[in-house]
């Protein structure tokens, strides 16, 4: 199965703190055991790099793009008409601001590669 990994999980497995970071890492190395692969879009791309492209971030970066190349992780592209979905989607729900303290505890979305099956996971 094909999962798409949200910026928050690619952050977390990337940089995160050592307890959600590890967790991260554990739960898509358990996933990757099992065969599954792993897909992120440009959006995500970009929310990862942007808070690195300054300066003193080299390190980061390099540890994203080493993230970003692994062999069982795909770039996929998306067109506008998936940006003006997601954007009424978005529009038409009101999500609630998520307290710093809870975000670490979020449920992190990722999807298959079939737009109607959702998958969520715990991390």
């Amino acid at each position: 199965m094909l999962y798409y990994l949200d910026t928050v999980i690619v952050i977390h497995a990337v940089e995160g703190n050592p307890a959600d970071q590890q967790r991260a890492l554990n739960h898509l190395a358990a996933l990757e055991q099992a065969g599954h692969r792993f897909a992120i879009n440009e959006l995500t791309l970009t929310e990862c790099l942007v808070p690195v492209l300054g300066p003193g971030g080299g390190q980061r970066l390099s540890d994203f793009f080493r993230f970003f190349n692994g062999p069982n992780l795909r770039t996929l592209g998306l067109t506008a008409a998936t940006y003006a979905r997601a954007s009424a989607i978005r529009g038409g729900h009101s999500y609630p601001a998520m307290p710093p303290e809870q975000s670490a505890d979020q449920d992190d979305v990722m999807v298959d590669d079939h737009p109607q099956r959702m998958h969520r996971h715990r991390f």
